[in-house]
């Protein structure tokens, strides 16, 4: 497994994904293993179907869970050790496309656009200086809002009457 981040400039970058046969080649046979212990098919008994059959019908969709889940697992990986701050998350590349197919490799390459936050210095001084709003919210308002809350967030009760503004439930 080889994880590389490619600088396109200070905010973007690729990050690439190499994965390689022995990366993989376990957790598909101990997959594969564990849906032959439970493969119960018509002139087999329960867990002795052959290992080829196996894999003819589900060699692939294992491969490629064990792939996903490898690439997953190791793209944040990489992302939390290197301590990368990127925006969003890494989506697949358009600059450079990862051309896979699961029928002819062994060897994946995967490629992930980033977007990087900027480095941000701010130095302030004695001399700057910085407003300070004080804000005054008028008691009309702050009702407004109290009863948007209570309509909005607001509980199922039994009544005998209901007023206008209520929200009736019935059977």
């Amino acid at each position: 497994m080889n994880v590389s981040l490619i600088n396109n400039d200070s905010v973007r970058g690729i990050i690439k994904l190499e994965i390689v046969k022995s990366d993989y080649e376990g957790a598909v046979e101990k997959e594969l293993r564990h849906l032959r212990q439970k493969a119960n098919y018509p002139g087999f008994r329960k867990g002795m179907v052959p290992m080829n059959m196996i894999k003819k019908m589900y060699g692939k969709h294992v491969l490629v869970d064990e792939v996903n889940k490898i690439v997953g697992e190791n793209l944040f990986k990489y992302i939390r050790e290197n301590n990368l701050n990127i925006l969003g998350e890494p989506l697949a590349s358009e600059a450079e496309p990862s051309h896979v197919d699961f029928d002819t490799q062994e060897d994946f390459v995967f490629n992930f656009d980033v977007a990087l936050a900027p480095e941000i210095n701010i130095t302030l001084s004695k001399d700057d200086v910085l407003p300070y709003y004080q804000v005054k919210i008028d008691e009309d308002l702050l009702n407004k809002q109290v009863e948007a809350y209570t309509a909005n967030f607001g509980t199922y009760e039994k009544v005998e009457d209901a007023e206008e503004k209520d929200l009736v439930k019935g059977t």
